[in-house]
């Protein structure tokens, strides 16, 4: 069982909250520069998935310049933050779940004015200038996004939990 390959195990049709999974602990190096291998629960997963679901960090780079991150989900009344390498920066979010959660382009420049450039249904997709976010600062029904202090605050005022995947281009 050592020398044999996960793609090579039987396939788990349906998990319980006890079973284990493999996973890279990159903060851990004791075993490589690249992280050492270590063993979570289902059900600590889904509690860490939950708790990191409101915050991005630009961990996917493309190209220089060109970043791309998912949140889990953003729940009702709830905000996720994103803080870019820069404060001169376009961003795609790209729902990827929910039917009717707004996407849109949003621009962002150096002196932090924020605009909505490309949307999918202007009516629920605003921007606040130099707003921190807290949940209930837009209006309901809209998801709102304002850049502050160097971060991005997306802000969820639907009734249901939002899911996107954020794309950064650094202008």
């Amino acid at each position: 069982m050592a020398n044999t390959k996960i793609s090579s195990l039987t396939a788990l049709t349906t998990a319980a909250s006890g079973d284990l999974l493999a996973t890279v602990d990159i903060s851990d190096t004791s075993m490589a520069s690249s992280g050492t291998t270590k063993k979570i629960t289902l059900s600590n997963l889904a509690t860490s998935i939950g708790s990191l679901s409101t915050t991005w960090s630009a961990t996917q780079k493309f190209a220089d310049g060109v970043y791309s991150d998912t949140v889990a989900s953003i729940a009702s009344d709830s905000v996720a933050t994103f803080t870019p390498p820069s404060n001169n920066y376009m961003v795609f979010l790209a729902p990827y779940s929910s039917s009717g959660t707004p996407f849109g382009i949003i621009a962002v420049t150096l002196s932090g004015a924020t605009t909505v450039l490309v949307v999918s249904s202007a009516t629920t997709l605003a921007t606040m200038n130099d707003t921190v976010l807290t949940g209930t600062t837009g209006t309901s029904g809209n998801v709102t996004v304002s850049h502050s202090g160097g971060t991005l605050y997306i802000e969820n005022r639907r009734s249901f939990g939002i899911n996107y995947t954020l794309f950064y281009i650094s202008i």
